[in-house]
């Protein structure tokens, strides 16, 4: 890594600022350059005219012992940036290892795709979402087609807040036998008795969600719809079957393709008090065992 070095520090002395107080501000921001990014700052009269005019005179302001020092200083840059990124790929790349199939054959992934995945992963350096990063990866690389190159930019772009709604959100997922897929169960109990506000999921949230694209939903909100014998719900790895008709009225909501696709690698958490809203079992309902949790085995399996 490069360090900053008394060299620079003769650098940044024979810095001619008149700022008063504000010089060592500028000094510690100049070691931080150096120490966090690389980046060796070394300021001339000359330079700042010439990039003040916008005119592109480096070369006819500067000596050539001064362009040659830019020029090492951006190789420099350059290079550890790109040691960086390669640690992150590399990073990225061993987490998914773990997660791949016997049957898994990256040469079915489309060249542009893994190009693409890893210009966008290669500056993420937190562990947590490097994670995520490689649940993709493996999750490409096992079944190709099933992460789009608009998922993988979204997830480039997408930031830590909406990253935590969306989680939120997941916690109300259930893969439903009947539909084959993660689909949000929000029963209309749960919800007017103000639990689901509760959890963070306000109005502003769904709406927020609804316009990055990962949820939509159109009014009325409520619905409700019969549930024959047979039909499963799985949450967590629980599973609540319908052992007899019954009509359940829930709160609106739906996952969007990109959603869809996120919320396979999104670990939310689950909503014990939601399990039991479905079910029935609470204070304001009487009616009973038309939904049943399936019993746990002794190794917590169904």
């Amino acid at each position: 890594m490069l360090k900053y070095t008394s060299s620079m520090a003769d650098e940044i002395s024979h810095i001619k600022l008149d700022l008063g107080k504000l010089s060592k501000a500028i000094t510690t921001l100049i070691k931080k350059m150096a120490s966090a990014a690389g980046i060796v700052y070394a300021p001339t009269h000359t330079r700042r005219m010439a990039k003040a005019k916008a005119d592109a005179a480096l070369i006819k302001a500067q000596s050539e012992l001064e362009v040659a020092s830019l020029r090492r200083r951006a190789a420099n840059r350059v290079l550890l940036e790109e040691m960086r990124n390669q640690e992150n790929i590399e990073s990225i790349t061993e987490s998914a290892f773990p997660l791949l199939e016997d049957r898994a054959d990256a040469s079915n992934v489309d060249d542009d795709w893994v190009a693409n995945f890893f210009a966008k992963c290669k500056m993420t350096s937190r562990k947590e979402l490097q994670l995520i990063w490689a649940r993709i990866l493996a999750g490409q690389v096992n079944k190709p087609g099933s992460f789009s190159k608009r998922t993988v930019n979204f997830l480039a772009e997408v930031d830590e807040k909406d990253a935590k709604m969306f989680t939120l959100f997941c916690s109300f997922l259930f893969k439903r036998s009947d539909k084959q897929k993660l689909t949000p169960l929000i029963p209309s109990s749960f919800y007017f008795a103000g639990r689901y506000a509760k959890t963070g999921l306000t109005e502003n949230v769904e709406v927020h969600l609804k316009n990055i694209g990962l949820i939509y939903f159109e009014e009325p909100r409520y619905a409700s719809e019969k549930l024959v014998p047979g039909t499963t719900f799985e949450y967590f790895g629980r599973l609540a079957r319908v052992v007899e008709e019954t009509t359940i009225s829930y709160y609106q909501a739906e996952l969007t393709v990109l959603g869809e696709e996120l919320a396979t690698i999104v670990e939310g958490e689950m909503n014990w008090d939601l399990l039991m809203y479905l079910l029935n079992r609470h204070p304001e309902n009487s009616v009973r065992d038309a939904i049943v949790l399936e019993p746990l085995v002794a190794d917590g399996t169904k």
